[in-house]
């Protein structure tokens, strides 16, 4: 009979902590994963996973393509790292005929994935070099040191449709004329669309005979494929001319009489 009431003692004690308390419950979060093109490569690995569970998705390609990127939420160009690890397979000609992404399930992992393949690739551009000049045919060059720096500056590149997101800061960059400058550790991507314009927004204060010079909001927008004349902002121009995967964006303004044309190379992923 003591047994029994001690239980019973128990079962009241207890009742209450877990009413009060309750049980642990782990977050579940979803992953969706597309291809970017359906005839040249399925996708796998969607669902919803529990916080702290791996997640693996699978990308193959089809009819020759290869797996060229992973992209996140449309906007971000993964890499293999601490966060996401990719591992892909390649054929004897060194094409990646399939990609695996593997990273851990929480709340900044959660949202949507797609692997892009080489048959597609041409709808997703990055910025990838830039420089001034005074020429405005100038395809710009590698630096033979022959070159004389224009003015030094300090470039921010933000980017989006509507919310535009900073992918890319600079400071005291030396611009030569028309030499390249490479714009590193990019993984801010467009997707490009033939009805949907992305936008382009720069920032930059150039530095020339210890004068300051400051364009703020000089803005483009970028349409799949498209060119663009040359078009009025509030203190610049700009235009767009597309050639071979690469969007030659051009702004123009004038400083102290003379033209300038900062531009900027956006190129499809590689």
């Amino acid at each position: 009979m003591k047994k029994k009431f001690s239980a019973f003692l128990l079962c009241l004690v207890m009742f209450p902590l877990v009413a009060l308390f309750g049980c642990d419950e782990v977050s579940s979060y979803s992953i969706s994963v597309s291809s970017s093109s359906t005839i040249h490569g399925s996708v796998s690995g969607a669902g919803t996973y529990e916080e702290g569970s791996t997640v693996t998705l699978t990308a193959n390609a089809k009819g020759g393509s290869s797996v060229v990127a992973w992209v996140y939420q449309n906007s971000t160009q993964l890499q293999d790292g601490d966060v996401f690890s990719i591992s892909d397979t390649t054929n004897e000609a060194n094409v990646v005929t399939s990609s695996t992404l593997t990273f851990t399930m929480n709340a900044t992992t959660q949202g949507s994935y797609t692997a892009v393949f080489s048959d597609s690739k041409m709808m997703y551009v990055k910025l990838d070099s830039y420089f001034l000049t005074t020429n405005p045919e100038s395809a710009g060059m590698e630096d033979d040191g022959l070159q004389p720096t224009l003015m030094t500056a300090n470039i921010d590149v933000a980017q989006g449709q509507s919310a535009l997101t900073t992918i890319f800061t600079a400071e005291g960059v030396a611009l030569r004329d028309g030499v390249i400058v490479s714009a590193e550790n990019i993984t801010g991507v467009l997707n490009l669309s033939t009805t949907t314009a992305q936008n382009i927004r720069v920032n930059v204060v150039f530095t020339m005979n210890e004068r300051t010079f400051t364009f703020n909001n000089l803005r483009a927008s970028l349409l799949f494929q498209e060119d663009v004349a040359e078009t009025s902002g509030a203190n610049h121009t700009y235009s767009v001319s597309y050639s071979d995967g690469t969007y030659r964006i051009s702004f123009n303004f004038t400083i102290d009489g003379q033209n300038y044309h900062l531009i900027l190379n956006y190129c499809n992923l590689a």
